[in-house]
């Protein structure tokens, strides 16, 4: 599990507000729906339980769902994916494997944050390094952008902007550092602040290229 937190000055009470504190987590789950466990008499949920993991963060981003587009995915704890969403939150992302097994990509977003969906599909690169259509090992990624949080009841535009990228590139799929390239130098509205999380098999590039993705 990853977690990053966005550090910010302190904005005002009546103007523009800032990123201050933003917990922004990832998972790769291996199977989004049998991660949901019986609540407790409380209501409250369970230590191992991921609707407890995901209301550690403002934003979570799960890869590996394991959900394909006809999927209901009711798991042998009689959960679906509309079980998952815990109190407070809303899936405000969710891609899935069009074919095969494994695969897909969701974000979910406390409520006290305004999420907006840019984009998001499944697709691999041929050899030609050109899109198209989502085949045996197909690539998933979700791309939202944080601009308002609510304070007070009222809602702020933030001073700065968060694009949230969540992305699965599977160690089969073909032309995977080409891939995970042209996800990143292909994300609508060129945007400045950008958080990447995923599972993109990154451990399996040769050293050489790790470097051609480092963050300055």
């Amino acid at each position: 599990m990853a977690l990053y937190t966005l550090k910010e000055e302190s904005g005002t009470s009546n103007g523009p507000t800032t990123a201050d504190g933003l917990k922004i987590g990832h998972l790769n789950a291996n199977g989004i729906v049998s991660k949901t466990k019986k609540t407790k008499s409380n209501g409250d949920y369970q230590d191992d339980d991921i609707r407890s993991w995901i209301q550690a963060f403002d934003v979570f981003v799960v890869s590996e769902t394991k959900l394909t587009e006809s999927q209901k995915a009711t798991a042998s704890n009689g959960k679906t994916i509309d079980d998952v969403t815990p109190k407070g939150y809303t899936r405000a992302a969710l891609e899935n494997r069009k074919a095969g097994i494994g695969g897909g990509v969701a974000t979910y977003v406390k409520d006290c944050w305004e999420y907006e969906n840019v984009s998001q599909g499944s697709f691999n690169l041929n050899k030609e390094l050109k899109r198209v259509a989502a085949g045996d090992h197909p690539c998933q990624y979700v791309h939202g952008v944080i601009k308002r949080k609510i304070r007070g009841g009222k809602w702020y535009n933030l001073k700065t902007a968060i694009d949230i990228v969540g992305m699965y590139i599977p160690s089969k799929a073909p032309c995977r550092k080409e891939t995970l390239r042209h996800l990143l130098e292909n994300l609508e509205g060129n945007p400045e602040n950008v958080v990447v999380l995923g599972d993109v098999n990154i451990d399996e590039f040769d050293h050489e290229h790790l470097s051609e993705f480092s963050i300055s």
